[in-house]
């Protein structure tokens, strides 16, 4: 779910730009597994997962 959702981040914010993949790096890879997912994920997207992403990739949502 967080994968889908992180993906729908970078295509509301201009796709894979360096200023958005270096900001990935900071807030997820950087952290490795030293910090809770959620907190980590709040802290690159700015609000807690969602599932639509997810459902609208496997074909069980309608597209927003």
């Amino acid at each position: 779910m967080l994968d889908e959702d992180a993906f729908a981040w970078f295509e509301q914010h201009g796709g894979m730009t360096r200023e958005n993949g270096q900001r990935f790096r900071d807030t997820i890879l950087s952290k490795g597994r030293r910090e809770d997912y959620g907190d980590m994920f709040r802290a690159f997207y700015g609000k807690d997962p969602d599932t639509g992403p997810m459902l609208e990739h496997r074909g069980l949502a309608a597209p927003n």
